[in-house]
């Protein structure tokens, strides 16, 4: 009875052993998965920053073309109407306008 005992004993510390060992193996497995995903997350977040950094970029360019251009707009309308509130200024005297007539020449 007492071999039997002591058998038993062995073979419930061989089995809390080797029960030891593989959760050893499980943490290492799943802390470098862990590491893995971390580092891929890393990635991830760094490339997408970089795309908002350069659509950020383009939008700012693009802004200010367009402001560029309502000011380009802006200084042709006051030099076709005048500006607002403000008559049109008259022609210059070196060139002169003529408006069509409705008389026919005989």
């Amino acid at each position: 009875m007492v071999a039997q005992r002591d058998q038993l004993r062995k073979r419930f510390k061989e089995w809390a052993d080797d029960m030891s060992h593989c959760a050893k193996k499980m943490r290492c497995v799943t802390d470098n998965a862990l590491v893995n995903q971390s580092t891929r997350l890393e990635q991830i977040l760094s490339e997408g920053k970089l795309r908002i950094d350069g659509i950020v970029g383009d939008q700012i360019r693009i802004r200010d073309q367009l402001s560029s251009f309502v000011s380009m707009l802006s200084n042709a309308q006051t030099q076709i109407f005048g500006e607002p509130g403000r008559p049109t200024p008259p022609p210059s005297s070196g060139t002169s306008q003529t408006l069509p007539s409705n008389r026919r020449q005989v």
